[in-house]
């Protein structure tokens, strides 16, 4: 029904026979062309003044606002509260509508009549039944627009072109050429691609590039112990010409697989975007969703929980690239058939749209021989330094003539480049061949100054140049930063050449490395000697009551907390906890040490015994593991039936 057959009712207006004192607002209710007018007024001056009315059919509903002289859509609940809740001093418009609005008992009549005329409920709170009618038309209203517009988008979706007859093989054989897996055990190893068994080799290992001998495929090794099952995920785009548009669809893919099964990939189509030239960019994207009995369905409600990255790094399909520069002429200077071949990750969605700037500086990199860092570039725009309002390269990029043919000739990458400009701001009379070293390293100056004076970098540099035990300057950096951080925690006299400039700096960075841990190690034997003092004292007492020797093994306890640190450190295991120290501490599980005869000061085994009952909890040798240990498992049997023996003795002189 128009919301002009609703404008022709007029109220009635006439004299009500309201309590003025007890009602403050009536309702006037009376039907007319199958419509139900409900009329709300208001006392003022002792006159009702109409103040908005609901009307009402089966179909739909309208509000009009006589102070604002405007129609809504609103519920009556909401034009009550909206026009008189600032009347209620306890903020309560219900209160409002039941206790002071009035409505005569042949209105009421007429109200509950038209509704269950229609279908609705009555309720003895008038205003409750309206929003009720109201709330049901609403959802009527919508479950019939969702209706209509799912089967629009389902028709829209099946009218696209089908999938190339190729697309699955692209897939396989260009997008997931280097991402198969062969797993290894101690004796067998699986190739996820051919599903072949063969032996294991010593070369192979976890995460190692190499090659299946079966099928020839390039793979990467995978230890079954750390990883028994991978999912390897990516985005494929691809673009179709449909009329005079464009379809870009991306595809979910994974390729599946796990140890001692071949793999399995998985692709589906999760979101379809549609292009008009003449219209706008990305006019409608849709999703494709699941149902509750898993089918799918789609939708133009973009679920931000999606997990679909929706273009930001995906894989173009390159067989029909002609389809999409013969619709952008823009991008016909752009190497896409070139990297759509090579499958790399780009943000298509954004070259696409045509963001003239990004699109225009990667194509000036890419042309200059920059492939590398215009690749980089388009994936990251924004961590980029550049002065884009340059027209010169060497300018935009904020590096000298001879730094930018340094860079072409290497096809560098991100990286070069701000080791360049940082080194263009200031080289500290550093050579373009020392600056390309360093270049090579990712070794900035700036770094090179926070080691060195700025007076003294270049002796600095030769310093690492000539150095020796190291293969490249990179590991010689690290090394060198490694040994002044530490030499500048404990209080190295840098001043010193030779401290600053170590002629072994390989002895050197290790001998720092003994000393810096062995203060730190210092530090927390001291913290945790205070923390827990009966270790200490519970020494004598442990070692009456478990200290046992043979001839090969012997038994003690800690002298205190710093032992059982010590004792964790060189076994690599970890015994020297904050757990096992407070356990030992309160008397709820005690740490013993298990030493060999020939040289009791040296830690070979560590055990956690019960004190209730003199259990072994569990024993351990160095990196938790148990060497010797069928020798230790006789000594430790022999040492049980020792402290059973202890035991009993001690009840019977008790008993005694």
């Amino acid at each position: 029904m128009k919301k002009a057959q609703f404008k022709k009712i007029e109220p009635r207006y006439h004299n009500s026979k309201a309590n003025t004192k007890k009602h403050k607002c009536m309702a006037d209710v009376f039907v007319k062309s199958d419509i139900l007018a409900v009329d709300f007024y208001r006392l003022v001056e002792n006159t009702w003044s109409i103040c908005f009315r609901t009307l009402i059919n089966e179909k739909e509903f309208w509000n009009y606002d006589y102070e604002d002289d405007t129609w809504n859509a609103m519920k009556v609940i909401s034009m009550l509260e909206h026009k008189w809740l600032h009347y209620d001093h306890n903020y309560n418009f219900r209160n409002i509508t039941e206790k002071k609005l009035y409505i005569s008992k042949d209105c009421r009549k007429v109200a509950d009549e038209y509704i269950e005329k229609i279908g609705g409920y009555t309720y003895s709170c008038f205003t409750t039944m309206l929003e009720s009618i109201e709330e049901s038309i609403s959802r009527a209203q919508r479950m019939t627009a969702a209706e209509r517009k799912h089967i629009r988008i389902q028709e829209k979706m099946q009218d696209i072109p089908d999938v190339p007859e190729d697309f699955k093989n692209f897939i396989e054989d260009m997008v997931y050429k280097d991402d198969h897996l062969l797993y290894y055990d101690k004796e067998k190893a699986y190739c996820s691609r051919c599903g072949s068994r063969t032996k294991k080799r010593a070369d192979m290992k976890h995460n190692m590039l190499g090659e299946c001998k079966k099928c020839g495929k390039r793979v990467r090794y995978k230890s079954v112990g750390r990883t028994s099952e991978h999912a390897e995920n990516k985005e494929v785009l691809l673009i179709q010409k449909k009329d005079e548009e464009l379809v870009l669809r991306y595809f979910r893919c994974s390729l599946l697989s796990t140890h001692k099964s071949k793999e399995s990939l998985q692709c589906s189509e999760s979101v379809r975007t549609y292009h008009d030239m003449d219209v706008e960019w990305y006019k409608k994207r849709y999703i494709n969703y699941f149902d509750m009995y898993g089918k799918t369905f789609w939708d133009d409600k973009m679920d931000s929980y999606h997990p679909v990255s929706y273009g930001w790094k995906t894989i173009l399909y390159p067989f029909n690239i002609a389809e999409i520069q013969s619709k952008h002429v823009a991008l016909n200077n752009l190497p896409i058939q070139e990297l759509a071949e090579k499958s790399v990750f780009l943000p298509w969605k954004d070259m696409l749209r045509g963001r003239k700037l990004q699109v225009d500086i990667f194509e000036r990199l890419y042309k200059a021989g920059l492939k590398k860092l215009g690749v980089e570039y388009i994936r990251n725009t924004y961590g980029f330094k550049t002065d884009y309002t340059q027209r010169e390269l060497k300018k935009l990029l904020l590096i000298s003539k001879p730094m930018l043919r340094y860079l072409q000739e290497c096809d560098g990458g991100k990286k070069k480049l701000e080791v360049l400009q940082d080194a263009f701001e200031d080289n500290c009379g550093l050579n373009n061949a020392e600056i390309f070293e360093l270049a090579e390293a990712g070794i900035k100056v700036s770094e090179l100054k926070e080691l060195a004076d700025h007076l003294k970098i270049i002796k600095l540099l030769h310093y690492l140049q000539n150095v020796k035990g190291y293969t490249t300057l990179k590991s010689r950096y690290q090394h060198y930063k490694d040994y002044i951080s530490m030499g500048l925690s404990m209080d190295y006299d840098f001043s010193n050449g030779t401290v600053r400039y170590p002629k072994d700096l390989c002895a050197a960075h290790n001998k720092a490395v003994a000393e810096f841990y062995q203060e730190e190690t210092d530090k927390m034997k001291q913290k945790a000697m205070r923390e827990n003092p009966m270790i200490k004292r519970l020494s004598d007492e442990l070692k009456q009551k478990y200290g046992y020797q043979d001839k090969q093994y012997l038994i003690i306890p800690p002298k205190n907390a710093g032992e059982i640190i010590e004792e964790g450190r060189k076994l690599h295991h970890c015994v020297g906890g904050d757990g096992y120290l407070r356990n030992h501490n309160n008397g709820v599980a005690f740490i013993l040490f298990m030493r060999k005869v020939e040289s009791p000061a040296e830690p070979y085994y560590t055990i956690e015994i019960d004190p209730k009952d003199n259990k072994i909890k569990q024993y351990y040798g160095k990196n938790d593991k148990k060497p010797d240990k069928e020798l230790v498992d006789v000594f430790l049997n022999k040492w049980k039936r020792q402290l059973n023996a202890r035991k009993k003795k001690g009840m019977a002189s008790i008993a005694g």
